[in-house]
């Protein structure tokens, strides 16, 4: 994984406007991880926030201040803070932030059906001279 330090200054998502902010806090390295990131949203008052089915990703949003809307086709149902989505990698919504915006924090991580098709990942210990046993190496 990559982690970002907090203080990293936040930049604007593509496609969002102004008053919308997206901070990349943990980003998986190559395909290390099922883990695509770890997010930090915050939503201007009525902005919006689509969760693509063209991603292919799962996402879990847990709503940390404000509220907002989600829509998926004709329902909705309304989010404040500790409420938890979780949307699949075939779902279209859209996140809608209230009159006072919206805090999220999102975790997108590959489908099962596309890790599956990944080689099996084995962590390997390397033999440094300090390694685990602290062995002198020589």
């Amino acid at each position: 994984m990559i982690v970002n330090h907090a203080d990293l200054p936040t930049a604007l998502r593509a496609g969002q406007v102004p008053h919308s902010t997206w901070r990349c806090l943990a980003r998986r390295g190559m395909l290390h991880s099922e883990t695509e990131a770890v997010d930090h949203l915050r939503a201007a008052p009525r902005r919006q926030v689509v969760h693509h089915a063209d991603d292919v990703v799962e996402e879990a949003l847990y709503v940390v201040s404000g509220s907002a809307e989600l829509s998926e086709g004709a329902a909705t149902e309304q989010l404040r803070p500790g409420h938890v989505v979780l949307l699949g990698p075939d779902t279209t919504a859209q996140i809608t932030a209230g009159p006072s915006g919206v805090e999220l924090v999102s975790v997108r991580t590959m489908p099962a059906r596309v890790s599956a098709l990944l080689p099996p990942r084995v962590p390997e210990l390397l033999d440094h001279p300090t390694g685990p046993q602290g062995r002198s190496g020589t």
